[in-house]
């Protein structure tokens, strides 16, 4: 008995500084992996730093010159270039704050790409940041764009949903809500609404589908103008 005690006793004494060591070691990888993600942050920060001082003295620039004295703007621009294009993945998020257009001493307003375009040369290699933040600008864009479609679709849905399934007052509410604005728009005004209609979902069915049938007992030229507006977001949408 006393040769399994002892045993026992060597076991839980070898388990917990087994155990001890292990905490110890994951301590050490959590402080260690803490540090790096600092480094990392205080990196981060300080680029963002000095892309936000390479605007400012761009912006500076600018009010004080007008477009054609390239020799003040183009090395404000390649600045931030430089800085953009080594750290590009984490600044791609304020792509479009960088391109916002900027007032020149004579009162012209040009953003980063359009005057790199207009004034800049192949010699001022500044191309590729042209490429890059045009590119960053189109992805953020995108990416608003969908958001703002997905909150404009969940708004329309919920608002529906309020009225159970009533095909009539959907119908009406398509009508006064939906198509009254469109009818006032030219088909290029229309079109950015009509991309984000033809998402909208009615019933269980595409809106273009409810207009085509919405199962209604309407007049015929209510039937006429509703089917007549799903025929325009269909054709717009393309």
């Amino acid at each position: 008995m006393k040769k399994i005690g002892v045993l026992l006793c060597l076991v839980a004494l070898t388990t917990g500084a087994f155990a001890s060591q292990t905490d110890k070691m994951e301590e050490k990888v959590v402080r260690k992996v803490a540090r790096a993600e600092l480094r990392v942050n205080k990196q981060a920060q300080q680029e963002a730093k000095k892309l936000l001082q390479a605007l400012e003295n761009y912006r500076n620039m600018a009010s004080k010159s007008t477009p054609d004295q390239t020799g003040m703007i183009l090395p404000a621009i390649a600045q931030v270039s430089d800085i953009y294009l080594a750290n590009r993945d984490g600044l791609k998020k304020v792509a479009n704050k960088i391109n916002t257009p900027v007032t020149f001493k004579n009162g012209a307003q040009m953003s980063m790409t359009r005057y790199i375009d207009q004034f800049a040369s192949e010699m001022d290699n500044l191309d590729a940041f042209k490429t890059a933040l045009e590119e960053d600008c189109q992805a953020q864009n995108g990416k608003e764009a969908k958001a703002q479609k997905s909150a404009a679709q969940v708004k329309f849905e919920e608002e529906i949903a309020g009225f159970n399934g009533d095909a009539n007052v959907i119908g009406q509410y398509i009508l006064f809500n939906l198509a009254d604005p469109m009818r006032k728009l030219t088909d290029e005004e229309a079109t950015p609404l009509a991309k984000d209609y033809i998402h909208y979902n009615v019933n269980g069915v595409s809106l273009v589908q409810f207009c085509e049938r919405p199962g209604v007992n309407w007049h015929e030229s209510a039937l006429d103008e509703l089917a007549a507006f799903g025929e325009r977001v269909a054709r717009l949408a393309k």
